[in-house]
């Protein structure tokens, strides 16, 4: 399974300080045509009050609702990780936790695995190098002071299935593979 980092990131309030500034600038035009309707905003301290709660209610409702859209998707995420783990191990206890998922994938580590009470299989999270918005793929670095020019920046994180042959021997691992192919 693939996801990038529009789908889901972690951090739906990351860019929530610029988006505030911004609803602030359309909060005051928005005041500048109520004071032809309203006489209240015509005062400096009444107008600085509704550009300010005008922005900042407006950047909270956008955060939430990105927050519920990308708390929605690692759920349906988890879902189908925890369905794939339980037809391969046939243990619900192997299942995760929307929290340890989260954990999971924003640590990028590997959860072994039963089939059968043989040990090999494993489940990784793995970020990709970074992207720009076009799609075209970009070393991963660190930038001391990004410009507001710069494409953001998309990571791609994929799911993995990984099988690997115990250390004491190659039947095991036989066994491993014709339970996983047996479970289909």
């Amino acid at each position: 399974m693939t996801f990038t980092s529009q789908q889901w990131s972690g951090r739906p309030g990351q860019d929530s300080v610029y988006s505030c500034l911004g609803l602030g600038i359309i909060g005051f035009f928005v005041c500048l045509i109520l004071m032809i309707f309203i006489a209240g905003l015509r005062n400096p301290g009444t107008a600085t009050l509704f550009i300010v709660v005008f922005a900042v209610a407006l950047t909270i409702f956008l955060v939430m609702a990105k927050a519920s859209s990308e708390k929605k998707f690692l759920t349906g995420v988890n879902q189908s990780v925890n369905e794939t783990i339980l037809e391969l191990t046939g243990n619900p206890g192997d299942q995760l936790s929307l929290h340890d998922f989260r954990r999971f994938i924003e640590n990028e580590q590997r959860i072994p695995l039963l089939v059968h009470g043989v040990p090999g299989l494993e489940v990784t999270a793995v970020k990709d190098g970074q992207s720009t918005a076009t799609g075209r793929k970009q070393p991963a670095r660190v930038q001391k002071n990004p410009s507001p020019r710069d494409t953001p920046e998309v990571t791609t994180t994929r799911l993995l299935i990984t099988i690997t042959p115990p250390e004491y021997g190659t039947a095991s691992f036989d066994r491993l593979l014709q339970a996983t192919l047996d479970a289909d």
